[in-house]
């Protein structure tokens, strides 16, 4: 059985300049940035980090206890977080749907049973969370990402710019 999980982006913007029309173009370029960003950025290359080696560190995920990774690594053979068979890696990494406004972005993902339901014990770490976790790194490079997308469209925007110095 499948169930979704979804994470809410909300992003803030500072435009300096006065554009005409500004708002409403405004939302449209934010809303198409954020909606391409997630789909192509974020999904094929910022959540695939979540499942390589050294994600742990890099994006803080609750320690396994160490019982748990000693079967691991003798069974599969390897340590790689949120990952035993493959399957939330190939669920995660596959359909993505993106939904939002201007304002905000929701981001569903198909995900294994397991994933969305609530840990039994208060130890055990929070799945959902932890693939939707973003690193200083990934933040940092979504909002370069997305000012350059955005700059770029309201340069080649065809309508009068009145900029304000």
């Amino acid at each position: 059985m499948r169930r979704c999980i979804e994470v809410v982006y909300c992003q803030q913007m500072v435009v300096i300049g006065v554009f005409e029309d500004a708002p409403r173009k405004m939302k449209k370029f934010i809303k198409r940035r954020m909606w391409e960003f997630l789909k192509f950025v974020w999904h094929k290359r910022m959540l695939r980090k979540h499942f390589r080696p050294g994600a742990a560190r890099e994006y803080r995920y609750k320690p396994r206890r160490r019982g748990y990774v000693e079967e691991k690594r003798e069974e599969k053979g390897h340590a790689v977080p949120l990952v035993w068979g493959g399957a939330t890696r190939r669920e995660a990494t596959g359909h993505v749907l993106v939904t939002g406004t201007s304002q905000q972005a929701t981001v569903r993902l198909a995900v294994p049973w397991y994933v969305a339901k609530k840990p039994k014990k208060a130890h055990a770490p929070k799945l959902p969370r932890e693939i939707f976790a973003v690193s200083s790194r990934d933040l940092s490079a979504a909002a370069k990402w997305l000012s350059e997308k955005v700059a770029e469209d309201m340069n080649n925007d065809r309508s009068r710019k009145t900029i304000r110095i």
